[in-house]
């Protein structure tokens, strides 16, 4: 059936898709292990060695591979049935994973080690996300594109909320192993059910396209990056989100640190701060889902900046671990109102056919000034402390955000 452009948005119909319903269990499932391990990896760190300068080069070294592999596996992506590269992707995290819970049983994982196994599960990890990005919109209608990625956005919500929440619980009681071993767990688990969605309706090209199956790689590969430079909507996308990137791999990396030293708590108060952030997403999500996006994304994308930036500079000034749940929690309807209307725009208004290589391209754009703001974060907090660290982004964001409104015409009046 297809949809009158007028149609609102509805979840039902997205879950009532068996294959968009397979792919939304397998991410779900996916990304219960991923926030565990998350609390259970940067606890590792900041508990082994003691140094917030360690935390940032880790951050760093997760943030890597989207800079420097996206752009190549996005070529792939669009050249290959994106089922199998989901599936072969799910299958080499769950591998890595497993390698590095029992090199840990073994006490055998040490640091330099460590940062080799998280570059390899990070780079896996950004073929899977820009894989299931390029798959929805050949699953779903352009109507339903908002309620589809509000769906994800607010169901990996609800998974944050209650894995980062019970993973600090875990760790804090049971020590890192369990929730790593996890992790490798489900990464087996969603590909059993990816391989359940039919192969068909995941091709990434018409099957008469034959110019487009002679191209080369370095035609497939320069095509993303031209793609965001011609567009003008592109173009002033990538020079906000690089800047914006920057202060959020600041905010992103101090988040345990912050927890340690600044609360003085453990690796529960670093899940609840997690858990905190996950609330106010998916309230944003949940509520910005229903909406119509076609002419107010932009506006709405700007206004999730200043409201990011707001609430992290009230989290710098936090002392008291429920304060900075309140704060959090304000980032995290943030995140929800800049992020949603990104998604929606980008699977809009992308050929279907450029989805992986312009993903994977802009992906690695904004994400290039990441590694730098998890490294100056580590150093700054290791010089200073991390609450005025926390306040400096966020002001820096609200800078951004104010600046970007007033001089980015079309990423503010962008519409599809």
């Amino acid at each position: 059936m297809t949809l009158e452009p007028s149609e609102k948005p509805s979840y039902g119909r997205v879950l009532r898709h068996r294959p968009t319903l397979l792919l939304w269990l397998s991410q779900i499932i996916s990304q219960s292990g991923d926030f565990i391990f998350d609390i259970a990896l940067l606890w590792l760190v900041i508990q082994t060695t003691g140094s917030v300068a360690d935390v940032g080069l880790v951050v760093a070294v997760v943030l890597l591979p989207v800079v420097f592999l996206g752009p190549i596996a996005g070529v792939y992506v669009d050249r290959l049935n994106r089922r199998s590269v989901l599936m072969a992707a799910e299958a080499f995290q769950g591998a890595v994973v497993l390698g590095m819970a029992g090199l840990l049983l073994l006490h055998d994982l040490y640091f330099p080690v460590l940062l080799l196994l998280v570059f390899l599960l990070n780079a896996g990890g950004a073929i899977a996300r820009v894989t299931s990005t390029a798959i929805i919109p050949s699953l779903v209608e352009r109507s339903d594109l908002g309620a589809a990625n509000g769906l994800f956005s607010m169901s990996g919500s609800v998974n944050q909320l209650a894995s980062l929440g019970l993973g600090g619980v875990v760790v804090a009681l049971f020590g890192v192993e369990t929730p790593i071993l996890y992790d490798a767990i489900t990464f087996f688990v969603a590909l059993a059910l990816v391989s359940l969605i039919s192969s068909r309706l995941s091709e990434p090209r018409d099957e008469g396209s034959e110019a487009a199956a002679k191209a080369s790689f370095g035609h497939d590969f320069v095509e993303g990056f031209a793609y965001l430079r011609k567009d003008p909507f592109m173009s002033q996308l990538v020079v906000i989100a690089v800047a914006l990137n920057f202060f959020g791999a600041m905010m992103v990396t101090l988040v345990a640190p912050f927890a340690k030293f600044a609360l003085q708590g453990n690796a529960s108060a670093y899940g609840f701060m997690g858990a905190s952030m996950a609330l106010g997403t998916l309230v944003g999500s949940t509520v910005l889902g229903k909406l119509s996006m076609r002419r107010t994304a932009g506006p709405m994308l700007f206004a999730g900046v200043l409201l990011v930036g707001a609430g992290c500079i009230l989290w710098g000034f936090t002392h008291e671990l429920w304060e900075t749940l309140v704060a959090t929690a304000i980032v995290g309807v943030g995140l929800a109102a800049a992020n949603l209307p990104i998604a929606v725009l980008f699977q809009a208004k992308v050929p279907k056919q450029l989805l992986g290589r312009v993903g994977s391209a802009l992906g690695s754009g904004t994400a290039a000034s990441q590694p730098a703001g998890a490294l100056l974060a580590g150093l700054l907090a290791a010089s200073l402390t991390v609450g005025p660290v926390y306040s400096l982004c966020g002001a820096a964001i609200l800078i951004i955000g104010l600046l970007g409104f007033a001089g980015l015409r079309e990423l503010r009046k962008v519409s599809f």
